[in-house]
């Protein structure tokens, strides 16, 4: 699979991050904080510019995957109130959209388990991959949970009366 283009660098994951609450997280910051440090090493004190490029860059694959942890996290945290409105789901579109929304959460917990494995298996490169898939399925989820917003209000109307 090929990445997109968006995801080319930890930058476009660090601003979605960071536009959900206008802060970033502490586990990005030290991340990011440590690849400087690696650069800084090499303009300052002299290091080897490979050893200090790559293990700079090792912080920001760990950055980009703590990144996409993250979103999966407030992802799931959405998910779980947009659930805990109870019945009222289950008059949107007929029943079909809580079906097919816990189907789209159970592939979305498929990815990211896959991803979660391929990185305990030393790959970041397929873990990234992995990622992308989980972070575009969350993407997907998120938009058709948007655009049923205004069913869910009127359905959370009609279950109150």
């Amino acid at each position: 699979m090929e990445v997109p283009r968006e995801y080319a660098g930890i930058k476009p994951l660090y601003c979605e991050i960071e536009a959900r609450d206008y802060s970033i997280p502490v586990e990005l910051l030290f991340e990011i904080h440590a690849a400087f440090d690696h650069l800084r090493r090499f303009y300052v004190n002299g290091d080897d510019e490979i050893t200090s490029s790559r293990r700079a860059i090792g912080h920001f694959k760990r950055a980009s995957l703590d990144a996409f942890k993250l979103k999966l996290k407030y992802f799931n945290e959405d998910l779980e109130k947009l659930l805990n409105l109870g019945t009222c789901l289950d008059l949107v579109d007929n029943g079909n959209f809580l079906k097919g929304l816990l189907r789209d959460k159970q592939n979305l917990i498929n990815t990211a388990k896959r991803a979660r494995l391929e990185e305990s298996n030393q790959d970041p490169e397929i873990a990234f991959e992995t990622w992308v898939q989980a972070s575009l399925l969350i993407d997907e989820i998120t938009e058709k949970m948007v655009n049923s917003r205004e069913n869910i209000d009127l359905a959370a109307i009609k279950v109150k009366k």
